[in-house]
């Protein structure tokens, strides 16, 4: 495979900054590595952060997975969900049928 079509970061990395991460991913996608990029688990200001980072290069940052089900609706209640559609990242919802 020479590109993927997502890139998604499964969690914040602590070791390095978002904006670190952020300045990897976007090399990554003008290196024709993968069409967009994602994140995973990060908190409403982090996601904020990498989307401003990505912002600064051009690309948007494609979505943004979290837990999310009928009973645990914290991404919801948060705004977290509000704060990524009105950036234009995508939600994917992570454990929806969780018991």
């Amino acid at each position: 495979v020479e590109c993927v079509d997502l890139y998604q970061i499964h969690g914040p990395i602590h070791l390095r900054s978002v904006e670190v991460l952020g300045n990897a991913l976007a090399e990554a996608v003008k290196l024709g590595l993968t069409k967009t990029v994602g994140v995973s688990n990060y908190s409403t200001e982090e996601m904020i952060r990498m989307y401003d980072c990505l912002q600064k290069h051009g690309i948007q940052l494609a979505s943004n997975q979290v837990e999310y089900s009928l009973i645990r609706r914290l991404p919801e209640t948060s705004g977290h969900i509000a704060e990524c559609h009105k950036r234009g990242v995508a939600v994917l919802g992570y454990c929806p049928l969780v018991s």
